[in-house]
């Protein structure tokens, strides 16, 4: 498990609808579908209902999400405060990538780049 992961199922939680979550993901519902399966995986647990129109929360998933809401905010908040302390070198990351790539892979890529760097 980790804070993407975390930070893929909250929103996904409060949006209850993959197409919607993954939207303001910036990913594919796919890729947000195979997130959540991994943290279902690494938990041993279910955490949603799924089915081909609804998206709802199983009791630990709902509890789970109180619980992943509260760890984000944390980490947020730690992280903020120890870069605001630090002296960040910003640097230029150069990218080349064909077409396909850059307009499937590369978005997802960049944004978990962001995150990370940010």
């Amino acid at each position: 498990m980790d804070i993407n992961q975390l930070r893929c199922f909250v929103v996904l939680g409060d949006e209850l609808h993959f197409g919607r979550a993954a939207r303001k993901l910036e990913m594919m519902p796919a890729s947000l579908s195979r997130f959540i399966k991994l943290l279902e995986d690494d938990l041993g647990i279910r955490l949603l209902n799924r089915s081909t129109r609804n998206v709802s929360l199983t009791p630990e998933g709902a509890a789970f999400l109180n619980e992943a809401k509260t760890v984000i905010a944390d980490f947020d908040a730690l992280r903020q405060r120890f870069r605001k302390n630090s002296l960040l070198q910003k640097r230029t990351l150069r990218i080349g990538a064909i077409d396909s790539a850059a307009k499937g892979l590369l978005p997802e890529l960049l944004k978990s780049f962001r995150q990370a760097f940010s």
